[in-house]
């Protein structure tokens, strides 16, 4: 499935609002408790006017914390399953970039689960041999891209379990966003279209 895979999910977790959900972990607790302590309601007055304020969280709030345990539980299992090879390079532009070579594919490699063996197979040494120097360094640096890919694209689909439940957690926290967007939506434009 495209949408589950480690790519898709590493971006997820370095969207903006994301990232910027995790104030709704911290500010939502300290209202509640600041607000169990206070009347529902306090009845305010102004020049004359009376007013009653409820002093509950609202329920988007709620709605938004709930929504950052999703985007917390959803990063939490990127960062701790994310094959090594997706996390540490968004492409083999990034993987030459940062001066790595046989030895990272190798670890990269076995951290998919992959066998020492079939690496040997994968990366053939043997037959890069026979070349002329000039041409080893121009089919060794070919090698390293084929290689790099091969593991890249296997590595995009392991840990299936953990794939699913990242995209879960984080379809369900974008899910509650939307609740609240659209039912935002929907007061304002009673607002303007009903109370005319």
């Amino acid at each position: 499935m495209k949408a589950t895979n480690w790519s898709t999910l590493k971006r997820v977790e370095t969207i903006r609002l994301v990232q910027s959900m995790y104030i709704w972990l911290f500010l939502v607790p300290i209202l509640v408790k600041f607000t169990n302590r206070i009347e529902d309601l306090i009845s305010v007055t102004i020049f004359d006017y009376s007013f009653e304020i409820a002093t509950g969280v609202p329920f988007s709030w709620q709605l938004f914390y709930f929504s950052a345990v999703g985007f917390v539980l959803g990063n939490l299992l990127v960062l701790i399953f994310c094959p090594r090879v997706i996390a540490e390079n968004e492409s083999y532009s990034s993987f030459v970039d940062q001066k790595k070579g046989r030895a990272h594919l190798y670890h990269y490699f076995n951290d998919i689960g992959d066998s020492g063996a079939k690496f040997s197979v994968l990366w053939d040494s043997d037959s890069l041999r026979s070349l002329p120097e000039e041409e080893k360094i121009r089919a060794t640096e070919e090698r390293k891209a084929s290689v790099f890919w091969t593991i890249f694209n296997d590595a995009e689909v392991v840990r299936r379990h953990a794939r699913v439940a990242a995209a879960s957690f984080y379809a369900v926290a974008f899910g509650l966003i939307a609740f609240v967007l659209i039912q935002n939506l929907f007061f304002v434009l009673e607002q303007i279209f009903f109370q005319i």
